[in-house]
């Protein structure tokens, strides 16, 4: 009798055991679930501390601007100006990123754009015009991104704060299906990082390197043909040069056609005279 009373403790036990490892895998499963649903509503709840952190990021210390020029202008020696522009590029650490040599009816242009460093944009327009008589165009453009610069670094901070969360939910997954559910989600969050990586870049860029269109350009003299009044006599004598040598034409043009006229002319005078025959006759009867 003991010994099947405790046989019948051992079973209790051993099934207990087998349930409880059971439930503690299926509440693990269901943690991780509900660690990523709430990692993905806790980013995107307008009351989530990313969110809150975004909207009160600090604005920083100096503004984002984005500053362009359009100018265009005339000069009297295209090369000498080309120099003086180089100079003044070679002066303030900038560049040319296109150039454009063209020639019109009126004018021979030169179209450049330049990246010159935007602490200078200010200092380099002022020193590029100094001298010039004829400005044609000049078109001062300064775009504020601030406030897109400041949201789209606030997006990579969240951003990274839930890559960093998938990654500790990745550590626990169990399961083959857990780990590729949340390395989908880390790729899309690591697209969404450099896909605003990418715009701060070019955001960053046009921050720092300002753009110049420039097109200056020399006007050149067009050469216009004299009328020259003609007299009477020089145009008689042109016209009967120009009879001349129609009628020279046309007496090559007759040599052309000697065979048809041999031939022709004779074979035209014989079906004359058949003709005439046979009216003759007709007459008699």
């Amino acid at each position: 009798m003991l010994k099947q009373t405790i046989y019948f403790f051992i079973c209790v036990l051993l099934v207990s055991c087998g349930q409880h490892e059971q439930k503690s895998e299926g509440l693990q499963s269901l943690s991780i679930d509900e660690d990523m649903e709430y990692a993905a509503e806790e980013m995107a709840s307008p009351s989530s501390a990313a969110t809150q952190q975004r909207q009160q990021s600090p604005q920083p210390a100096e503004r984002k601007l984005i500053k362009e020029a359009n100018i265009t202008f005339e000069t009297k020696d295209l090369e000498k100006e080309r120099a003086r522009i180089a100079e003044k590029i070679k002066a303030v650490n900038g560049f040319v990123s296109y150039e454009l040599t063209s020639k019109q009816y009126d004018r021979n242009s030169l179209s450049l754009t330049l990246r010159v460093p935007s602490a200078n944009f200010d200092q380099f327009i002022s020193g590029l015009l100094d001298g010039v008589k004829q400005i044609d165009r000049k078109e001062i453009r300064v775009k504020d991104v601030t406030e897109q610069y400041v949201d789209v670094a606030a997006r990579i901070r969240t951003k990274k704060a839930l890559e960093t969360r998938y990654l500790g939910i990745l550590s626990k997954a169990k399961s083959v299906e857990e780990m590729l559910e949340v390395e989908k989600k880390l790729n899309d969050v690591r697209g969404d990082i450099e896909s605003a990586e990418s715009i701060i870049k070019s955001l960053s860029s046009q921050i720092d390197l300002s753009t110049i269109d420039l097109v200056i350009y020399k006007r050149v003299e067009l050469v216009q043909q004299k009328t020259m009044r003609v007299g009477f006599g020089e145009r008689l004598l042109a016209s009967l040069d120009s009879g001349w040598q129609a009628f020279l034409e046309f007496v090559l043009i007759l040599t052309n056609l000697w065979v048809f006229l041999a031939v022709g002319i004779p074979l035209t005078f014989w079906l004359i005279r058949l003709r005439a025959k046979r009216k003759n006759k007709e007459l008699e009867r």
